[in-house]
């Protein structure tokens, strides 16, 4: 959980969904950068316990509750016409991203590779919101 409150405060500061993803871009690629728990032990969540399962999803609804908010205020913000963005898909988008990423990590994935799937994503996430406007 204290990672979860870590992004969320570092998060909350952005009015711009491309500004976070580049602050999580930078702590993910950094050197020291760790894997997640949250996302590891999200990808195998079925093979884990019911309590521990019951955690992660609640995580997950925290995540999610996060992005739909970062979502909807970069909306706001851009003039965006919020009935044609469908801002839960796109969050939990970006939550099975991110578990993939940090699943990558642990498996000593190339820094290149992340680039490439963190540029996809970031191509992804652009399309949703492009041409969106009110």
């Amino acid at each position: 959980t204290s990672y979860i409150s870590e992004i969320e405060k570092n998060m909350m500061k952005y009015d711009n969904v491309f500004e976070a993803l580049l602050y999580l871009d930078k702590k993910v690629l950094s050197k020291d950068y760790k894997p997640c728990y949250f996302f590891v032990s999200n990808a195998i969540r079925m093979q884990l316990g019911n309590r521990t399962n019951r955690f992660l999803v609640f995580i997950e609804y925290r995540m999610k509750k996060l992005w739909k908010k970062l979502l909807v205020r970069h909306i706001k913000t851009k003039k965006l016409n919020k009935k044609l963005i469908n801002s839960s898909a796109l969050s939990s988008y970006l939550i099975h991203n991110f578990t993939l990423i940090n699943v990558l990590i642990a498996n000593k994935t190339s820094k290149k590779d992340i680039k490439i799937l963190i540029k996809s994503m970031k191509s992804k996430v652009l399309q949703d919101l492009d041409f969106k406007i009110a």
